[in-house]
């Protein structure tokens, strides 16, 4: 009777270290999946980030060729009204 119950409390006792290892073991997987998207979320948001400065001076560089390009014409306009 006795090595029948030891026999269960034992069984019950792996069943709940089993238990408990597969749900350290899921935890685990999340905490790595979960590692794992904010790493990629991270890095997209460096590659955006480069390319808004790629963009913004692009944008400056294109503001500076049009001031140029203004102040060409209103000299010409000003030399021709002369």
């Amino acid at each position: 009777m006795r090595a029948k119950r030891d026999a269960l409390a034992d069984a019950k006792k792996k069943s709940e270290e089993a238990r408990i290892k597969k749900m350290k073991d899921l935890y685990l997987k999340k905490m790595e999946a979960e590692a794992k998207k904010r790493e990629e979320a991270e890095a997209i948001v460096l590659k955006l980030e480069s390319e808004e400065e790629r963009l913004i001076e692009l944008l400056k560089s294109q503001q500076g060729e049009q001031r140029n390009a203004y102040e060409k014409l209103q000299n010409t306009i000003v030399k021709e009204e002369e």
